[in-house]
């Protein structure tokens, strides 16, 4: 019953629902968008937001399942960026690693001038021969045959456009941290002020 929740309590319920339901629906507009091949050029709600806030809201969001996930972000940072957008692109990079790699999985963001993320995992990497073709709408790379193997191709491609959009751009490289795929964006000048962590 509702009304045994003290109003403050239920004044913050209904404020965290009202916020899940609009990014909700932002993402399904943007799966709409996508699949419509409309993804160029993703209009923006830029704010300036403290990226802590943003990895932390990220990590809530996924299920990590058996995977072990870390994140480390070298500066407290405040960035221009759409919360809402770079909170998606996250999600996607670290679901993305949880789903392909392997049991380790790191998440780490620097902020000079910049605003870096990167995502690393200690799967198998992705073949050669998919590294460009990951980043295109429904393309599931090495597991595209693979039914044992959950996705519908659209987290990388979402990443790729949520990046660009904002100046930015995506790539992927080997590991050297945990020897598997390394996911990257690169915002550049995202960052409005910095304030080292104590």
């Amino acid at each position: 019953n509702g009304d045994d929740f003290p109003d403050d309590a239920r004044r913050e319920m209904i404020s965290a629902s009202t916020e899940q339901a609009r990014h909700m629906a932002r993402l399904v507009n943007d799966l709409v968008m996508l699949a419509r091949g409309q993804l160029k050029g993703l209009p923006l709600e830029i704010s300036a937001v403290n990226i802590s806030d943003i990895v932390s809201l990220s990590l809530h969001d996924i299920d990590s399942g058996t995977a072990r996930v870390e994140a480390e972000i070298d500066q407290e940072a405040v960035v221009n960026i759409d919360p809402d957008r770079m909170r998606q692109l996250v999600v996607n990079l670290l679901s993305n690693a949880v789903r392909y790699g392997g049991n380790q999985v790191k998440l780490l963001v620097r902020t000079g001038e910049d605003l870096l993320i990167e995502v690393h995992d200690d799967g198998a990497g992705v073949p050669t021969r998919y590294q460009e073709m990951i980043w295109e709408r429904f393309e599931r790379g090495a597991h595209r045959l693979d039914a044992r193997s959950p996705g519908l191709g659209i987290g990388l491609s979402v990443v790729k456009a949520v990046a660009e959009s904002h100046g930015g751009h995506a790539s992927y490289m080997r590991s050297e941290i945990l020897g598997g795929a390394c996911f990257s964006v690169v915002i550049p000048g995202a960052v409005a002020a910095r304030r080292a962590r104590p």
